[in-house]
């Protein structure tokens, strides 16, 4: 057996379906209350309909208060700037308006020791001396048996062999 649905819209689903079903079927589901059923549905779906276009307001309301809040402190905090000027001599009087002098300075917390440092090794005494890498598919062996092969290996241009070099 099925289980009633929990979620709002599988509930409305599920009443669409019914209320359809019943108008279709009027003789298979001769108990069925079709009349009540759909003026239940129409009622939610009245109600669901006024709580989406209210809450639509109640943002719109909510931005509009937002905005007007935000100019009253940008307002109060200018008022209160020059209050503090009006009064610099006796910083005390503001007390009267519900604020009060400014606060001295105090030191600021000196940093703490840093934590997770790795130290990085830098400068060309501390390095190990670079080997210079032999040229792909060159090696010491390959050179001393021919010399030409490791020089075409190692720049891409064919050398010319000396005998050849001379005629041209």
């Amino acid at each position: 057996m099925p289980r009633f649905p929990t979620r709002e819209p599988d509930v409305f689903m599920l009443a669409n379906a019914m209320i359809e079903g019943y108008t279709t079927n009027p003789t298979i589901f001769t108990s069925a209350d079709i009349p009540a059923m759909q003026t239940a549905f129409d009622e939610y779906h009245t109600a669901k309909a006024d709580q989406v276009d209210k809450q639509g307001l109640a943002e719109l309301a909510t931005e509009t208060k937002d905005h007007k809040l935000e100019a009253l402190v940008d307002f109060m905090k200018t008022q209160l700037k020059q209050s503090e000027v009006d009064v610099a001599a006796d910083p005390e009087r503001l007390d009267l308006i519900g604020w009060g002098p400014k606060a001295p300075p105090q030191p600021s917390d000196p940093p703490g020791q840093p934590r997770n440092l790795d130290p990085v090794v830098q400068g060309p005494g501390n390095r190990p001396p670079a080997v210079p890498a032999e040229p792909r598919g060159v090696t010491s062996s390959n050179v001393a048996k021919n010399p030409l092969a490791a020089a075409r290996s190692t720049n891409g241009i064919r050398p010319v062999s000396p005998s050849k070099a001379n005629s041209i």
